[in-house]
């Protein structure tokens, strides 16, 4: 947003930094393909990746210098810098850094990597530059939500608040059955009134998996149809109460 309130028009910079080796050419790949900059995502291992296309990064499987790329989403065109995470190629990150206009931080769950993570985030900080962390390779992970914000918490001044929940295959189904898979408008339904529920338990206990199945379980079983399914149900018997 602009200064007045407006919605902010033209190209945006955005940079991708993190620790060595989290996932950043990776995730840039990702997102040039989801926005159809490129037609295939290439891999660092097949060393088909607009990011790290110099034969020195290809033969390393690591980034030795500054990727840039360009692509469209919803009429906005977004340039991203994927700044190399190796500590001796920090200089390369701080020169980016003072063009850009927000930072991507690529990290995970490695505890060893959180003093490579501070560094960075000091030196956001200090630039004054918007960011926000991406958690990576989280199918990895057997550590809660509550549990990753603690082990990288001390990497940040600020206090890390969780913007986005992950999501899973199986929820999936849970929004079918919630909203009802009789028809068109329940898995809508369902996966709204999911989200919320989740967003709900995550703010309100650390065990908020084990809160949400109990409360999913018992919807399906009070709304074996769904919710769609109930509220219909319910309309067809208040018709029917009136005709008679």
């Amino acid at each position: 947003m602009a200064q007045n309130g407006t919605r902010a028009t033209g190209p945006r910079c955005i940079a991708l930094v993190g620790p060595f080796q989290s996932g950043k050419t990776t995730l840039l790949e990702a997102i040039l393909a989801r926005t159809g900059a490129i037609q295939r995502q290439g891999t660092v291992e097949a060393e088909n990746t607009v990011g790290d296309a110099s034969k020195e990064a290809r033969h390393h499987k690591m980034s030795v210098e500054l990727s840039i790329a360009s692509t469209n989403f919803m009429g906005d065109t977004y340039t991203f810098v994927d700044c190399p995470g190796s500590v001796e190629f920090v200089h390369d990150m701080r020169a980016a850094l003072p063009a850009v206009d927000a930072a991507v931080v690529v990290c995970e769950l490695d505890e060893k990597k959180v003093p490579q993570l501070q560094l960075i985030l000091r030196e956001l900080e200090a630039q004054k530059i918007p960011r926000f962390l991406f958690l990576n390779k989280i199918d990895k992970a057997d550590s809660t939500i509550h549990e990753a914000l603690r082990l990288l918490q001390p990497a940040s001044r600020g206090k890390l608040l969780l913007r986005q929940i992950p999501t899973f295959s199986g929820e999936i189904v849970f929004t079918a059955l919630l909203g009802g898979f009789r028809s068109f408008a329940g898995p809508i339904v369902g996966g709204i009134v999911f989200t919320y529920l989740k967003t709900y338990a995550v703010a309100t206990t650390e065990y908020w998996q084990a809160l949400l199945g109990a409360v999913l379980v018992l919807l399906v079983i009070l709304l074996p149809t769904g919710i769609v399914g109930a509220l219909s149900q319910l309309a067809a018997k208040l018709t029917a109460k009136a005709k008679s």
